[in-house]
This record gives structure tokens, C-alpha cells and sequence, in this order.
């Protein structure tokens, strides 16, 4: 090489209309003897060499420049040119190309997206950044994708240096690594500029090319499993009853909620009527708040806790309570009262929903049914003959649980002058008994007091039927008069 040429070709980017944009070739002669050198004009009016002569003699080691400058005409589009240095024995062709502004879209961070470990059925997403590094604005869309992956917006406009995060949702349905790969088609964005009407088409021989981005989605998908199993690890009938109780009275229920699976789960239980919870089934994807706000606000069954979070790989105790609540039925003025011995039965449904992981939502039926108690005493009033301070009379009362379905278990409150005999047992269904009611006055004068009867249920929880409730035993001492009553 007798001659260098530097830079070896001269590019123009980002050009537009009406902006001149230039450089400087430099020509050295690196031989050991004088060259004559000859310089070609380019070819076509945009490209033009300012200071140049079409042939100069140029000495051993010394250089010449030359200006070469640029000035797109009307027509938007790239342009390609030459110039050509001729000597003796070689020549030499040095490319003149200049390009309008063109978008380049990047994905910042990375190509490769990790989602680390994806549980099967669970949603997963994540946030890729994109931004246009080019010169110009651009659009984009992304292209066909899977089932199981969703980009978000799926479509945009950039302008240059800016920036646009999209939301890629992945639901894995097969177990192991995966990959797969996402595609973002883009293509130059139609400009306005100041006094010209928008620019739609890149003009002739100049048609915007499209361009491509790609990022991977990779990760490994595992089971996961939640289970609601009994307090022994046993699986629950369905429906779960939890019998007949009385109203105001409590049943439960142990369970244990277990979380085979990598990852912490939140959730949060609904429970409500058959027919309300029917909303969960038929609108499966819907959002569980919004489905909530259609139940019927009821305290009578109830999930504890409501809501939290499993860690993974571990389990947490849940009770289910069954708490019937009576409710009078009221028309006008008047209340309807159930009558003693009838049954409701309760049909629920409750439902655990667990974040992110619609398909692992479990549905539990729930079965109830409530009755009144109801204790007859008879005599309902006891009155006793004259009697001497600390002396004792003897009366006999009976007993009976009017409810044909559940056991009665109940504790007399005795007062100072009057006990009861026995203050407590059990009545069975329909069952009746005697009970010894004896008056021991203390003091002088007459006495009149009641005696309260708490059925207390074998859970612990009471009802006190206490006076002046018509059917309870009202007892007293008469001082002067004509005794009555049993003594």
C-alpha cells in the first residue's frame, strides 16, 4: 500500500432534510517516493468534496485532506455513494453512505429473564424494560405468544431515549425447566414536523424497514400443592355437618390447612350461603373482592382465622365454628316466633382463596341445623303451708326437655330460702324427671322468690331461663291465711 486513506469509509447517521453534516478524509502517502494523486468526484449532488484537487502530487510521508459534506434533498430516505483515489499503480474506493434517524429498541438489564422456581397453576409476572437507544421514534408489537404467557401493553410508541416497562405474566402448566421466547417487532414511527404535515411514507426507494427484539423467559416449574385436611391429617367428608345444636350454642370443628409447596401463600376464606358462594363457581377468574362484596354478611359459620399467610412447606391450625343465631321473623308489630321442637337446616359453602393461585381455590360445603330448647316445669308455682323459722316443707316439681332431638343439660340456681334437689343433671330427649323443691325459711315474714334454671349445653355455653319467665317455679310463705299449695 502506497497510499492511506483514514477513516476507510465515511458514514452520516440520523440525517435530515435541510442539515448539512460533514467530515475530513485524510490522504498520506506512507511510500518512500513522491505519488501523483487523483480524486473522483461522487456520483450524486448530496455527497460534495470541499478543498480538493482533481490531481495534486503528494511528497513521501506527507498528508492532504479533503471535506467531504452531506445535505439530504426532500426524498426521505438512505443514500450511498463513492469516491475514488487513484495512483499510479493502485486505487483506492472509500463508501460514502448516510442514513436517516432509525429507532433501535433494547431490552435494559438483560435479554434473559429468570423467573427462578414457577409453581404449576400459579400466576407469575415480572417487568421487562424496554427502550428505544436509536434516533428516531418508534412502534412496536409484540409478536404471537403461548397460552401460558401474556405481554402487557402488547403494543406502544417510543420516543427516542425513552423508556417503557411491560408487564409478562406466565402461568406454567408442566412440570421442569422451561424457555421460551418472546418476540417485539418495531418499525420507525411516522413523525410531525414544525410547518410540514406528518410524515407517512418513507418515500420512494426508502420504505422503513421493520426490526426485531427478542427476550427469553426461562425458569423451572414445580408442584405445589394445598390441602385442607382434618386434625389427623385425614381428608374431610364434603359436606362437612356439624350436627344439630341449639341456637345460641356453639360446634366446631379442627382442621389443618397444609402447604406442600415453595413458596409463602396468602390467603383469605369467604363463607356465605349456597346461593351466594354460587358467584365463586360461575365467575372462576373473577376477583375475589369483588365476589365477596355479593355474600350476605352471616356469623353462622365462620373460618379462623379469616385470612393470613402458610409459609412454605409448613401448615397451620383452622377451626370451622358453627354459631346459629335466632332470628325472629317480624311483621308489622308483630314477632314470629319458631315453634318449641322445629329444625332449620344451614347450607353453606366456604371458600379459601389463595393469591396469584386461582386453581388451587378450595370449596368446602358446610351443613348445619339449629333447634330451640325448651324445658317444662310443672306446677309452674309452688306455694307452701305456714311453717317455723328453720323448719323445712317438701314439694315435688317435674321436669321436662320438650326438644325430642338433643339432650338438656341443666344447674339450679337455688336462692336463700328455697333448694332445689338435684341442682343439676342431664335430661335426655323428651326425657323427664322429679325434682324436690323444699322451702327453709330463715327469717320471720312472708317470703315470695324465684328460682332460675340455667340449661347449660355440653360445650359449656349456658341459658339461663330465669324468672319472671311464666314457666318457672314462683315460691313463697304465707305467715297469715289459709295455707295452699303442696306441703
Amino acid at each position: 500500500m502506497q497510499v492511506q486513506v483514514f477513516p476507510p469509509e465515511v458514514c452520516f447517521r440520523a440525517v435530515s432534510k435541510g442539515v448539512v453534516h460533514s467530515t475530513l478524509i485524510a490522504i498520506k502517502n506512507v511510500d518512500t517516493r513522491a505519488r501523483i494523486i487523483k480524486i473522483s468526484h461522487p456520483a450524486t449532488s448530496a455527497f460534495k468534496l470541499i478543498g480538493y484537487q482533481p490531481s495534486l502530487k503528494l511528497a513521501p510521508g506527507l498528508e492532504t485532506a479533503l471535506e467531504v459534506r452531506f445535505q439530504a434533498d426532500a426524498s426521505d430516505r438512505d443514500y450511498e455513494d463513492q469516491l475514488t483515489i487513484v495512483t499510479e499503480t493502485e486505487s483506492i474506493v472509500v463508501p460514502l453512505r448516510a442514513f436517516r434517524p432509525l429507532p433501535k429498541l433494547v431490552v435494559k438489564e438483560g435479554a434473559d429473564l429468570d423467573l427462578g422456581v414457577v409453581v404449576d397453576g400459579a400466576r407469575v409476572e415480572a417487568a421487562v424494560i424496554v427502550a428505544n437507544a436509536g434516533e428516531a421514534p418508534l412502534k412496536f408489537n409484540v409478536g404471537e405468544l403461548g397460552d401460558n404467557l401474556a405481554v402487557e401493553p402488547d403494543q406502544g410508541t417510543l420516543q427516542p431515549g425513552e423508556e417503557a416497562a411491560l408487564n409478562v405474566a406466565f402461568a406454567a402448566e408442566t412440570l421442569g425447566d422451561f424457555e421460551t421466547a418472546a418476540q417485539i417487532k418495531y418499525t420507525r414511527a411516522p413523525e410531525i414536523e414544525t410547518g410540514a404535515s406528518e410524515i407517512t411514507d418513507a418515500g420512494a426507494g426508502g420504505a422503513f424497514p421493520d426490526f426485531e427484539s427478542t427476550f427469553h423467559l426461562k425458569g423451572s416449574v414445580v408442584s405445589h400443592t394445598i390441602e385442607l385436611l382434618s386434625a389427623k391429617k385425614g381428608q374431610l367428608p364434603s359436606p362437612i355437618d356439624l350436627g344439630t345444636k341449639y341456637y345460641g350454642d356453639y360446634a366446631t370443628k379442627q382442621c389443618v390447612l397444609v402447604n406442600k409447596g415453595p413458596k409463602a401463600v396468602k390467603f383469605v376464606s369467604y363463607v356465605g350461603s349456597a346461593s351466594d358462594m354460587s358467584a365463586f363457581s360461575s365467575q372462576p377468574d373473577g376477583s375475589p373482592e369483588e365476589l365477596a362484596s355479593k355474600i350476605t354478611p352471616s356469623s353462622t359459620f365462620v373460618l379462623q382465622p379469616r385470612s393470613g399467610v402458610i409459609p412454605a412447606y409448613s401448615e397451620m391450625n383452622v377451626k370451622i365454628v358453627f354459631h346459629p343465631e335466632r332470628v325472629n321473623e317480624i311483621k308489622g308489630y308483630a314477632a314470629a316466633q319458631k315453634a318449641v321442637g322445629s329444625v332449620d337446616s344451614f347450607d353453606f359453602v366456604s371458600i379459601i382463596d389463595f393469591k396469584g393461585m386461582p386453581s388451587k381455590r378450595i370449596s368446602l360445603p358446610l351443613l348445619g341445623k339449629a333447634t330451640m330448647l325448651s324445658l317444662d316445669l310443672s306446677p309452674s308455682m309452688l306455694s307452701f303451708s305456714e311453717i317455723q323459722v328453720h323448719d323445712y316443707l317438701d314439694a315435688v316439681i317435674e321436669a321436662r326437655n320438650l326438644n325430642d332431638l338433643l339432650p338438656l343439660q341443666f344447674k339450679v340456681r337455688n336462692t336463700p330460702n328455697f333448694k332445689v334437689h338435684p341442682i343439676k343433671g342431664v335430661l335426655g330427649p323428651g326425657d323427664k324427671m322429679s325434682m324436690k323443691v323444699s322451702f327453709v325459711p330463715r327469717t320471720l315474714g312472708n317470703h315470695r322468690e324465684r328460682v332460675a334454671i340455667e340449661m347449660v349445653s355440653q360445650k359449656g355455653f349456658g341459658h339461663v331461663f330465669a324468672a319472671p319467665h311464666p314457666r318457672r317455679p314462683c315460691l313463697w310463705h304465707r305467715r297469715q291465711g289459709r295455707p295452699r299449695g303442696r306441703a
